[in-house]
């Protein structure tokens, strides 16, 4: 598969998670019925989702061996950066990952903080 193919694939993958579609236009021209500028890989109007698809990246290549070590034990990985304490990057498991994606979704995001 080409490797435009494949990250679209996994963006419309990403996109079944949240019952939606993939934003064909991200980065591009493109807006939404009102006008706004449609952000985000994702179609959903309350949330910014971003998808990416990467042959090698640090935080993932650490994820990895992470679950590595684990072996067959649960595993989580979560990285910050060091002068950042607001923002971090969590690793899962793809099957946790899509439950956690849709508990944070529909309680916290669409049910209001």
């Amino acid at each position: 598969m080409r490797k435009s193919k494949l990250w679209k694939a996994w963006e419309r993958e990403v996109a079944e998670w949240f019952g939606t579609k993939r934003n064909p236009l991200s980065g591009g021209n493109n807006y939404n019925d009102d006008g706004e500028k449609r952000v985000g890989d994702i179609l959903l109007r309350d949330v910014v989702v971003e998808v990416k698809l990467r042959s090698n990246h640090s935080v993932v290549a650490r994820a990895m061996k992470t679950a590595e070590n684990a072996n067959t034990k649960p595993w989580i990985h979560i990285e910050r950066a060091s002068g950042n304490k607001t923002i971090v990057v969590i690793a899962l498991p793809l099957e946790d990952a899509k439950a956690v994606v849709k508990y944070w979704y529909e309680k916290v995001v669409r049910g209001g903080r």
